[in-house]
C-alpha cells in the first residue's frame, strides 16, 4: 500500500515536471500514463491473488497462472500505451514512459514475492 502512495506522489510530481518543461498537456499524459500503468499492473491481480493461495509453487498449474496474469499485464499495458498514443500525439512519449515506470516498478514487487515464494518451496523440500 505504501509503494502505491509512493508510486501515486511520483506520478504527480513527474507530471508537474513534465508541465514546467513542455505545458500543462504534458501534465495530464503523465497523469493518463501513471493511470495505464497502475490499470495495467491491477489487471494480473487476480492470478497473482490465485497462485497466493496455491500450496505447491513448482507445479505447471502455478506458472500457468502466473503466466496468464504476465500475458494479461502485458496485453492492458500495450492497448493502454496504444490509447495514449492515439488520443494524446502530442505528449505520448511522456505518457508511455510513466505507463512505463509505474508498470515495471509493479512488476520487480511482484517478482521479488515470486522469488521468495519459489525459494521458500524450493528450500523447503
Amino acid at each position: 500500500m505504501t509503494l502505491g502512495l509512493l508510486m501515486i506522489v511520483l506520478v504527480v510530481a513527474a507530471g508537474e515536471v513534465a508541465a514546467g518543461i513542455q505545458g500543462s498537456a504534458a501534465r495530464w499524459s503523465v497523469y493518463a500514463g501513471g493511470g495505464g500503468g497502475f490499470l495495467a499492473a491491477l489487471s494480473g491481480l487476480p492470478f497473482l491473488l490465485k497462485i497466493a493461495g496455491m500450496e505447491d509453487a513448482q507445479s505447471a498449474a502455478f506458472w500457468s497462472y502466473w503466466g496468464f496474469g504476465l500475458l494479461t499485464r502485458t496485453l492492458v499495458g500495450l492497448l493502454a500505451a496504444a490509447v495514449l498514443l492515439k488520443v494524446l500525439p502530442e505528449h505520448s512519449v511522456a505518457g508511455v514512459l510513466a505507463l512505463a515506470a509505474v508498470y515495471f516498478v509493479a512488476l520487480m514487487v511482484e517478482t521479488v514475492w515470486l522469488a521468495k515464494r519459489v525459494s521458500r518451496a524450493i528450500v523447503g523440500k
